[in-house]
């Protein structure tokens, strides 16, 4: 697949909050998440944090995606109860799987809405 294709994979994957495990075949072993709230060095911790914590009710409208070379990034609105707010995904591949991801988005409604109880900030 190509980035934007397994780009667009792994968001179905995770805002479907359903087969979480699916992830691990478009990650790579090492894959390196990075975000405002979290990050992880494996795929394997990256899964198991969601698997504890699985994505719920939340949903995404895609407002633009590019891809080169061996990147995509997907920029979208994201909706959960009473935050909405844009981001992105910066996500880079090799040999076939996501091996970087990088989520950038304002915390700030997270953490003053009447869903910040659902963010862990610890």
């Amino acid at each position: 697949m190509k980035p934007l294709q397994l780009a667009r994979r792994y968001m179905d994957i995770f805002y479907s909050g359903e087969q979480i495990e699916a992830l691990m075949d478009i990650l790579a072993e090492q894959c390196h998440f990075k975000g405002p709230l979290y990050e992880f060095y494996t795929s394997r911790d990256y899964v198991s944090s969601l698997l504890k914590d699985p994505p719920k009710n939340m949903s995404y409208q895609e407002l633009s995606a590019l891809e080169c070379g061996n990147s995509a990034c997907i920029i979208y609105q994201f909706v959960k109860g009473s935050i909405e707010t844009p981001m992105c995904q910066y996500f880079i591949v090799g040999d076939g799987k996501i091996i970087d991801i990088l989520l950038i988005f304002d915390t700030h409604v997270f953490l003053e809405s009447d869903e910040a109880a659902c963010v862990d900030k610890n």
